[in-house]
């Protein structure tokens, strides 16, 4: 009898109204649903989180995105819905330091002429009267292994906080990295040493030259192969090679590895 009853439990249920298949792809559409296709933006500032990341390393893109273009959004639902997760996890993270008594300020925006920089900075802690900066990361658990037993922030996120470091002239900073797979945290700072100083500088200096290129109309010259990373996933590919390739040659961003 249990036998039985378990295998009519286990059959496909006949005459459903719920299309299983139809519905899960409803749902991929509601994720995407105004990410997808080409969106035109321009851009008036360096953003900190993407100076240090994929294309964010490349002066033809950033003067790209300074005159204006049709940026191609190559999101897929699941891609959305893991940002959305990190959107959350930085919500509720916030939360809980507020209790901690650190806390003095989350979110706080940063704005710089020169060069033109605009962020916002996830965590402001005050420690003996010292404001230190940080930002949270939420990252997979391969990933958060490597960052936990080297006590290192990964390449691009050193440089989103240097920048943040010496806008707001912090000395410390710290990375709060949590496993997306367990909800382990761990702290990782980070101080404006010498080394960091001369670094961030050279960031800095970078960035001033591939501004005033662009406020010069200088058109310059792609410096990576269109089949390779970063072009694969860069979002003005399409703009950046239908139109001529510049003679102004800046290279690009170099990242220090940790």
């Amino acid at each position: 009898m249990a036998r039985n009853l378990i295998g009519t439990l286990t059959k496909k249920p006949r005459n459903t109204k719920l299309d299983a298949k139809k519905f899960r792809l409803a749902i991929g559409k509601a994720y995407l649903e105004g990410k997808t296709g080409y969106i035109h933006r321009k851009k008036t500032t360096f953003s900190p989180s993407t100076v240090g990341y994929g294309h964010g390393k490349c002066p033809r893109y950033w003067s790209i995105a300074f005159d204006g273009a049709d940026f191609k959004e190559t999101f897929n639902a699941q891609g959305v819905a893991a940002m959305d997760n990190g959107t959350d996890a930085h919500a509720r993270l916030e939360k809980v330091i507020a209790k901690t008594g650190y806390l003095e300020e989350s979110e706080r925006e940063i704005k710089l002429d020169s060069p033109p920089i605009r962020g916002f900075i996830d965590l402001i802690l005050d420690v003996e009267g010292e404001e230190i900066v940080g930002e949270i990361k939420t990252i997979k658990d391969d990933q958060y292994t490597l960052r936990k037993d080297t006590s290192t922030g990964a390449d691009s996120h050193v440089v989103q906080l240097l920048i943040y470091m010496k806008v707001t002239g912090a000395e410390e900073g710290f990375f709060l990295y949590e496993n997306k797979n367990t909800h382990e945290i761990t702290v990782i700072p980070m101080v404006m040493s010498p080394e960091n100083l001369d670094y961030v500088d050279y960031i800095f200096d970078w960035m001033k030259e591939v501004r005033a290129a662009w406020e010069e109309k200088k058109n310059i010259k792609r410096p990576f192969k269109g089949d390779k990373a970063p072009c694969t996933y860069c979002p003005v590919k399409e703009v950046c090679f239908e139109k001529s390739d510049g003679r102004h040659k800046i290279v690009p961003l170099e990242i220090r590895q940790a």
